[in-house]
């Protein structure tokens, strides 16, 4: 879908009648990028980004049915992020220690009383 047609579509106008309709993920992923103030520069970004956002909705969708959780979750800004995006945000890498021998010897001993 082009983005004049999604730009329409948000709009309630349907000016792209070759174009497949628009299911209500693709309308919430709409809704989703002028939420952000996302924009993707080719079709197929736009495609791929979609069909992330739709692999989260899905779970997203499956999470809040599910009636035992005492929670709900929803979309974010990293909704249409890909794995190896989210694992660069949340690092897994143990912290190195700034900690110096100078410093080790102030935390250790007896307390001041």
């Amino acid at each position: 879908m082009s983005h004049f047609c999604a730009a329409a579509a948000l709009l309630g106008a349907n000016l792209c009648e070759n174009d497949t309709p628009i299911t209500a993920v693709e309308m919430t992923f709409i809704n989703h990028m002028a939420e952000q103030g996302l924009n993707f520069g080719t079709t197929e970004e736009y495609n791929f980004r979609l069909a992330l956002f739709s692999a989260t909705d899905a779970e997203y969708n499956k999470i809040n049915a599910d009636e035992t959780n005492t929670f709900t979750v929803g979309h974010n800004f990293m909704s249409s992020w890909t794995k190896d995006e989210l694992a660069r945000m949340v690092s897994t890498a143990e912290p190195t220690s700034t900690t110096t021998d100078a410093d080790a010897s102030v935390f250790s001993g007896t307390p001041n009383t």
